[in-house]
């Protein structure tokens, strides 16, 4: 069959009608080649590219292991100082030590921070460390340095002195003010060696400045096995000798338990300076105990070295009298029926090796016996709830409140310190007889007791003292109040519920409660008047909060 229009071979006119009788399309072998070419190379183009970017990363992990490892070693150098004296840094190393000429393993620095954690070497040929897989070769070269701020010194060639040092000169007589460690940390890269540097610079922590090499009371050895002691009441001075060492000292400056005494000019090897403890008995004398005296040595630019310091024992007395001593009854303590107790109340002595106070009791014509010993220096003041009864009747002229007997009831206190290893008492307080007649100070008046709650949450207590005279007893007066706090329905007991005992000055008194309402409690306050002898009022009218 032929087409109008249409030429053909039979053959050809067979495939191609073939061809469109099917309906199928398909490609033919160079298309599928031409797309196997582009898609081989996208896909090469993609892994070269996911290659750089994993080289990549590896290159900047191992960087940043090198620069931490640098930075490690560097922070290492300012450790080693506890244990590898100034001076002796360099020990091993190079002169002048360089980058290009770095220290051996052997020498004292490397061997140092060899030591530490995480810096010990894991390879040969070298000091070498192994991270994340990468390989670190460390090289350290540590040099002097000469600060020119105090003046240039002496480099000599051979020294231990930086190359770029500078040659130095005449003014500075101790010239090696800090050593500058270089850290150089190399690796292999993907393409070739990589390194990093760090840099530290190692203070001379005074090793060359001027320096206390010893300190003593002039009169005493050096060193001397135990603490110098002046024991001796006439003794008012004490003079100490300070040998120097190292560099030229500008000035000696000498304390007493840190706290600065003053400044001397030192002359040669030394400096002294006399210490001035005062008359014993004079109220400003230096007092009794242990005292760490100290002395530092500067140079002209203010650099001090190593101090030096003594311990000095003073115990040129006994103990003083304890201060503002009182003691007498109170009918409102439940002690001995209806006698009450006896409240004895000091303040402390000044010394510094007091160990305890003792507090005594005499009843009658016997002899005085200890009633109680402190077991520390903090508590001043002590309640006999058992004072005993009276072998006679009390006198009607102090019937209420029955106080006065026929017999004295004396009470007094010493303190006491240490003389070697044995314990001495010291000067005791007045006697007091608590069976003196007495009456008990005026009754606060009405109303006379204030609260106010602060912003802190702390209670803030005022009141108001009865008009003078205070106290009807002639030559009697108040002296203090008594601040009593409790819970309960009930009124307070002392000496239980006592809370302060607070000293005032002229109509009225302030109290600060800084820790009220104990586990989330209430509380309740009032306040007694106390004359000179230790009696007591009855108590203020009660407020809460």
């Amino acid at each position: 069959m032929t087409f109008p229009g249409v030429t053909s071979s039979p053959g050809r006119s067979l495939i191609m009608g073939a061809r469109h009788a099917s309906g199928q399309g398909g490609f033919s072998i160079v298309e599928v080649l031409v797309a196997i070419t582009l898609l081989t190379v996208g896909i090469l183009g993609a892994l070269v590219m996911i290659d750089s970017a994993n080289g990549t990363t590896a290159a900047n992990r191992a960087r940043t292991s090198g620069v931490n490892l640098a930075r490690e070693v560097t922070e290492g150098s300012r450790a080693i100082q506890e244990t590898v004296p100034y001076a002796a840094l360099s020990t091993g190393c190079a002169t002048p030590s360089s980058p290009s000429n770095p220290c051996a393993e052997t020498s004292a620095i490397v061997a140092a921070l060899q030591s530490q954690p995480g810096l010990a070497s894991t390879g040969t040929g070298g000091w070498k460390i192994v991270r994340e897989g990468t390989t670190y070769t460390i090289k350290v070269s540590i040099c002097s340095m000469d600060d020119p701020s105090d003046g240039l010194g002496n480099h000599s060639s051979d020294g231990p002195y930086c190359a770029d040092a500078g040659a130095g000169g005449t003014a500075d007589s101790s010239p090696d003010d800090y050593k500058r460690l270089i850290a150089d940390v190399s690796w292999s890269g993907t393409r070739s060696t990589q390194s990093t540097r760090s840099v530290a610079l190692l203070q001379s922590n005074g090793v060359n400045a001027p320096a206390i090499s010893c300190l003593r009371p002039t009169s005493s050895p050096c060193p001397d096995s135990s603490a110098p002691l002046v024991n001796q009441s006439g003794t008012t001075t004490l003079p100490f000798t300070a040998t120097l060492s190292g560099p030229a000292a500008n000035r000696v400056v000498w304390y007493v338990d840190g706290a600065f005494k003053g400044t001397v000019t030192p002359s040669g090897g030394s400096a002294a300076f006399t210490w001035n403890l005062g008359t014993v008995g004079s109220g400003t004398e230096v007092f009794d105990g242990s005292y760490e005296v100290s002395a530092k040595a500067f140079d002209v630019n203010g650099q001090a070295g190593t101090s030096g310091s003594v311990q000095v024992q003073i115990n040129r007395r006994v103990p003083a009298a304890p201060g503002s001593y009182a003691a007498g009854r109170d009918t409102l303590i439940a002690g001995n029926g209806s006698i009450g107790g006896v409240d004895v109340d000091w303040l402390p002595v000044p010394d510094k090796d007091v160990l305890y106070y003792r507090i005594y009791r005499k009843v009658g014509t016997a002899a005085a016996t200890m009633l109680a010993q402190t077991t520390d220096t903090g508590q001043t003041s002590y309640t006999d709830r058992t004072p005993p009864a009276n072998p006679t009747t009390w006198t009607a002229a102090c019937s209420n409140p029955r106080q006065a007997a026929a017999s004295a009831l004396r009470y007094y206190v010493v303190a006491v310190d240490q003389n070697g290893t044995t314990p001495r008492e010291g000067t005791q307080t007045a006697s007091v007889d608590v069976n003196a007649c007495n009456t008990a100070p005026k009754n606060p008046p009405t109303n006379a007791l204030q609260l106010t709650t602060n912003a802190n949450g702390t209670l803030t207590l005022t009141g108001a003292l009865p008009a003078s005279p205070t106290d009807n007893d002639s030559g009697d007066k108040v002296t203090a109040v008594r601040v009593y706090r409790w819970t309960g329905t009930a009124g307070p007991s002392a000496p239980g519920d006592r809370l302060a005992l607070v000293p005032f000055t002229g109509s009225s008194f302030s109290f600060t409660d800084a820790a009220p309402h104990p586990n989330g409690t209430p509380l309740k306050y009032c306040f007694t008047n106390v004359d000179q002898v230790m009696q007591e009022s009855i108590c203020s009218n009660v407020v809460s909060g």
